[in-house]
């Protein structure tokens, strides 16, 4: 509770009240000098407690936490009676409070096609495992107009690091019969074994990605994701990172993406870009660390070549990072001048990777530079060489 920014509210012998208050620690709020949050309604019956409350976004009051796009932790708690105490009946959850709603999609008129995935994993902390699929045999051009993990094991929820789905190239018969071979299998290691690593050359097209905390993606009722644009199937490669941090055996269990499809063209076609993804071997963050950042950049000349005359619009960004990063920004800059970020998290939760629509389109046009900037911290983990004695660490030449 400590640094926390706290509303208290209830109906007491029929009257209601609301409290600003902030935490000084594990122990009752202060209430806090300037009372900023204004209690808008309150009711209550033999079950709920319903309150509705409303601040301005930064009351410039150090007691209060200011309200924006970062993540924001929630912790709750709610009594059985009026009196401050400890209450059993508590808990946490991560929000972006001004997240703009998801747009209501109609999924019951579309197609479902399913790439399922059942891996039996390694005894290994980490484990990226590659499996190829092949779309139904459509007809004509579709648009998937939205995606979700299937997560429906505890397992699957405790071991699912991310995935992401790789649209391939079928430029050739050799190309195709490769394909068509790893289809025929389970899968196997993405970056060892050779067949699987020939296909991931070939299979560069990001279309879709999800990580741990996600939620589903629908996309905006003008857009879509290009399925089958030539009339003929198409081949993919799905890569899932497996997380066993314990190295537990015999952990097996079904995942996958469910992709929702239509007939019914929407006016624009969605895409991937990708910025900051690559990592090299020196992109290496020193233990026992704190706020050092590491940035990407798709510079002038790469978005000069690979993006179209009238550039793109940026309609929802996908921030991600392991745990050690604590703050991200996309950063854009035009002609020598920075615009306004594009997108930025100061509190990012490792637990809780979001798809962030964006409340306007951001236009990206040819010769803008971009820059992905990652702040992480270490300072909880140590060098390998490192030992602990008496609470004091001692590094050993």
């Amino acid at each position: 509770m400590e640094y926390s920014d706290i509303v208290i509210g209830g109906v007491r012998h029929g009257k209601p009240y609301i409290l600003d208050c902030h935490g000084e620690g594990n122990w009752k709020p202060v209430v806090d000098k300037s009372q900023d949050w204004q209690l808008r309604s309150a009711s209550e019956n033999g079950t709920h407690t319903t309150l509705e409350v409303s601040r301005v976004f930064n009351t410039c009051d150090n007691d209060d936490l200011p309200i924006n796009n970062d993540t924001t932790k929630f912790i709750w708690s709610i009594g059985t009676t009026d009196d401050l105490e400890h209450h059993q009946r508590r808990g946490s959850a991560s929000v972006i409070i001004l997240n703009p709603v998801t747009p209501p999609v109609n999924i019951t008129e579309s197609q479902v096609w399913e790439m399922n995935v059942k891996t039996k994993l390694p005894a290994m902390e980490t484990t990226y495992w590659c499996t190829a699929h092949k779309s139904p045999p459509y007809t004509s051009k579709r648009h998937i107009i939205g995606f979700k993990v299937k997560l429906e094991t505890e397992e699957s929820r405790n071991h699912t690091h991310h995935l992401i789905l790789h649209q391939c190239r079928a430029s050739s018969e050799d190309l195709i019969q490769l394909y068509e071979s790893i289809l025929r299998t389970p899968g196997g290691l993405c970056y060892d074994d050779n067949n699987i690593s020939n296909m991931r050359q070939a299979c560069q097209h990001f279309i879709y990605g999800w990580a741990v905390g996600a939620d589903p993606l629908y996309l905006p009722e003008n857009v879509g994701v290009p399925l089958n644009e030539y009339g003929l199937p198409e081949y993919f490669l799905l890569e899932i990172h497996y997380d066993n941090p314990n190295k537990l055996p015999g952990i097996s269990y079904e995942t996958g993406i469910v992709a929702y499809t239509t007939t019914n063209l929407r006016e624009h076609d969605a895409g991937v870009l990708r910025v900051g993804h690559e990592t090299y071997p020196t992109m290496i963050i020193p233990p026992n660390t704190s706020n050092f950042v590491i940035a990407g950049h798709c510079g002038s000349y790469c978005t000069q070549s690979r993006l179209p005359n009238e550039g793109i619009n940026v309609f929802t960004v996908f921030l991600h990072s392991h745990l050690a990063g604590r703050k991200m920004k996309l950063r854009q800059f035009r002609n020598g001048t920075e615009l306004p970020w594009i997108a930025y998290d100061n509190h990012y939760d490792f637990n809780y990777q979001q798809n962030r629509l964006l409340p306007d389109y951001r236009n990206i046009f040819k010769g803008d530079h971009l820059t992905y900037e990652c702040t992480d911290d270490s300072s909880n983990r140590l060098p390998p060489q490192a030992k602990k004695l008496n609470g004091t660490t001692f590094g050993i030449p």
